[in-house]
């Protein structure tokens, strides 16, 4: 819930760390590299303040969504200027290219069902609360 990093590398690492600890990802640091080398290509951010870091990481067994929620902001260097507070971070093995395309795509319209699906996000409080929203309203 509460990222630290006022810099992509460390947020993407704080939250890199945690799923590593959960047993989600076998490497923090190698989810790290690979998240950090995929913003390098071009910033994830999607705009008013969301960004969408994505990877593929040898060693998981199915694709793994994660909810970062950063209250200060991270500097992902988003064409509209804002800082993002609300990642979603995508973590895929490297032989599920369709899986991945379509938790990209699931997010996708998710977001695109306005700015108060982000606030609900943003003010929800607790991992659970995170969970319940996502699942209530995926379309």
């Amino acid at each position: 819930m509460d990222l630290r990093g006022a810099h992509p590398e460390e947020a993407l690492g704080d939250l890199s760390r945690r799923l590593a600890e959960t047993g989600a990802v076998p490497s923090a640091a190698a989810l790290t590299q690979a998240l950090v080398a995929r913003e390098r290509l071009g910033s994830t951010a999607v705009g008013t303040g969301v960004a969408i870091p994505h990877a593929k990481v040898a060693g998981i067994k199915r694709p793994v969504l994660a909810v970062g929620i950063s209250p200060g902001g991270v500097d992902f260097a988003a064409a509209d200027g804002e800082l993002v507070r609300l990642l979603f971070v995508i973590v895929s093995p490297p032989d599920a290219p369709a899986e991945h395309l379509r938790m990209l795509a699931q997010i996708s319209r998710w977001l695109g069902g306005g700015a108060a699906r982000v606030r609900a996000l943003l003010e929800a409080g607790s991992r659970e609360a995170v969970a319940a929203l996502l699942q209530e309203s995926t379309p």
